[in-house]
Order: C-alpha cells, then structure tokens, then sequence
C-alpha cells in the first residue's frame, strides 16, 4: 500500500494519537499538501481517539519505521529516475512511442518482458502476463469471458496504469473505452480490454 508523503510526514512528527492531539494546525499546515481543513479533522480525531499505545517506546518504533519508509521512497525514486534517463534501449523508445507509456512504463514493461524472444507469439506473451481471456463463472453464478489473472501481477499493474494514461491522451484508445462502456461494461473491465 502506498501512503501520501504528507501522511508520512505526520505520522513521523507525531508518532502517537496524544502527540497528534496536542499538536498545532499551523505546525502541521507547514507539511506539503496538508491544507487546514485536513489538520483540524486529524487533529479532532486524535482527540477521540482510543488507541492504547502512548508510550515513548512505541512513539520511537513508530518514527524509525516512517523515517525508513520515506528514506526508502527517495531512494526508489532516484532509482527509477536514474534508470529512466540512463536506459536508452531501442526497445524502450518503441515502447514510449505509444501514448500513454512513459519512461517507468516502458521500462517496467521491458524488465517483466526482458526479450520477445521468448514468447513464439503474441498469445503466450499474453499468457505470461496473464491477459488472455478465459472461460469462467463469476461470483454471481453467471459464467463468460474474464481476465485469466494467472500471469504477472506486476505487468498487470503496469498496465492498467497504461490505459488510463492512454484514454486521456490517445483517441483511439479514449472512443474504444466510450464504445465499451456503452455497452453498460463497468469501467475497471472497460478498462481491462484496452490492455487484454
């Protein structure tokens, strides 16, 4: 799961419910993209709050392990930066040339493909990634066509990513989105077949 940094950043300078009840609103307007409203609320809701631990042991476990979430954050964040401006793969720029794939995108995509080599076709690419259709019953009992989901969950997550991006900025992929969704599909699905 990931967490807004301003979160982090609150739970790292008010490790414990009390600590969050007593602090200040302009103290903790101060942290990025935490506006009055959200200070006040968190503040309050501090004050109501049952939670047991106060302690400075717990407040000392919690802060180390916020301040290494951040620090670990940064860290992938240059990372993947770094990777990005220093992976100049012709597969990557083909990759990118499609609207919606940006630099992490292609580069995610590459890393779960490593080389087309290794799929006879585009099927068992699919397979790999777990986006071939598959016969099934859902739980409502009725049964059609689904998203196998048996591949790699990563690609996936890249993927899905994609599309989003893509119905924004790709005609193409925004009216077969619109067509699919007049077809009373609901939107993750309407979604899933522009990647599947």
């Amino acid at each position: 799961m990931v967490y807004p940094n301003w979160l982090l950043k609150v739970i790292r300078d008010y490790p414990t419910a009390k600590q969050l009840s007593k602090a200040k609103i302009a103290k903790l307007t101060s942290i990025p993209y935490l506006k009055e409203q959200k200070a006040v609320s968190l503040i309050d809701n501090a004050k109501s709050s049952v939670a047991s631990s106060v302690d400075d042991v717990t407040a000392n476990l919690v802060t180390s392990l916020v301040k290494q979430i951040i620090s670990l954050d940064m860290l992938i964040h240059k990372q993947s930066k770094f990777i990005a401006d220093n992976c100049q793969l012709p597969e990557i720029e083909i990759l990118k040339s499609f609207p919606g794939i940006g630099d992490y995108s292609a580069v995610g995509l590459l890393l779960e493909i490593v080389s087309t080599e290794n799929f006879d076709s585009t099927k068992k690419l699919a397979s790999f990634f777990g986006i071939h259709p598959t016969w099934k019953q859902s739980g409502d009992g009725t049964w059609g066509m689904h998203m196998s989901k048996q591949g790699r969950k990563q690609v996936r997550c890249i993927l899905y990513m994609v599309a989003k991006t893509a119905i924004v900025h790709n005609p193409l992929i925004k009216e077969i989105y619109a067509r699919n969704l007049a077809k009373a599909m609901n939107k993750t699905a309407a979604i899933g077949c522009l990647y599947a």
